[in-house]
């Protein structure tokens, strides 16, 4: 083997854990942006909802989907929560 197909070689191998590095990132960037949406809807603030672009951007349909349904489960609960208050607004007003 010649020493420029192992230096290529190498190269293409530097790229690829470069390659993985980045999406590793990428992916625990993401994990720790869901992870204190829920802690913070877990505290009762369900009028945040979480920015999609950068699951969308990284291509990782996977964490876009769980994002996007995130969001609609923290929508759902909004919205009976205030289906509650209206309904114990309602009772009390008798």
């Amino acid at each position: 083997m010649s020493d420029n197909y192992r230096e290529n070689k190498m190269l293409d191998n530097l790229r690829e854990i470069n390659g993985t590095l980045v999406a590793k990132e990428s992916i625990e960037r993401i994990i720790n942006e869901y992870t204190r949406f829920i802690a913070t809807v877990a505290q009762g603030d369900l009028t945040r909802r979480i920015d999609l672009e950068a699951a969308e951007e990284s291509d990782m349909r996977d964490l876009y989907d769980l994002g996007r349904n995130l969001n609609t489960m923290v929508e759902n609960l909004s919205d009976m929560a205030r289906k509650i208050r209206d309904v114990a607004s309602s009772v009390s007003a008798i």
